[in-house]
């Protein structure tokens, strides 16, 4: 297995490679300049990137444009969860915290090239509430994504609180055919009422489940 070091920090990177190569691995060093020509001449099994945020993402999110078999590790992450998200959420297929030593850093080469990734517990929760908030937006997305231009204007009115009546007055149509547009908004959000449809295209729960106990769909 090839690993190439991406550092800009001399001793950091000549202290990780003679850890590496102490253990019968391949190694090569660049910096960040040169990354990417580095990654096209070398094809290395695993970059560890020693860069942090913005450039350390870009080179992340670069590594996987140009050789998507490539895997991506960033070092010295802040064992913070907004920031070890961030870095998964560039495509980085493990990590390494700053309180993790040279042979932690060494085993989880070893993880990745398995499949494998370790994280703390908070890391792998905020990783699971990532998804639940992502998945979330996805299933309101898709639908809302299947209206009408017409059922669009009128999901716009909904959102800032115009009765039926006012939205016919806004567009000049006839109340009759806003309840038509209404109940299809409805459906395509599958949303049991007006309330609910209009907090999922907010994109808060929370307000969702205080209109439960709104009025009538299709009350004027």
């Amino acid at each position: 297995m090839n690993v190439l070091v991406v550092s800009d920090v001399r001793v950091r990177y000549e202290a990780l490679s003679a850890a590496l190569q102490a253990r019968g691995i391949s190694v090569m060093t660049c910096d960040v300049d040169a990354a990417t020509r580095s990654i096209a001449a070398g094809r290395p099994d695993v970059v560890l990137v020693d860069h942090p945020p913005p450039a350390g993402l870009v080179l992340v999110r670069q590594v996987l444009t140009c050789e998507p078999s490539v895997l991506p590790v960033p070092i010295a992450v802040p064992d913070d969860e907004d920031a070890i998200v961030q870095w998964i959420e560039a495509g980085a297929a493990a990590y390494l915290t700053t309180s993790q030593t040279f042979d932690e850093r060494v085993d989880t080469r070893d993880d990745v090239v398995a499949g494998e990734v370790q994280a703390s517990p908070r890391a792998i929760a905020a990783l699971m509430r990532r998804v639940v908030a992502l998945s979330a937006a996805a299933a309101v997305a898709e639908p809302i994504e299947l209206l009408t231009c017409r059922e669009e204007e009128v999901a716009q009115l909904l959102l800032v609180g115009l009765s039926n009546k006012e939205i016919a007055q806004r567009l000049t149509i006839e109340v009759a055919t806003v309840k038509n547009h209404v109940h299809n908004i409805l459906g395509k959000l599958h949303a049991r009422r007006r309330g609910e449809a209009v907090a999922l295209m907010q994109g808060h729960g929370e307000a969702l489940v205080a209109l439960e106990g709104g009025s009538n769909d299709l009350d004027p």
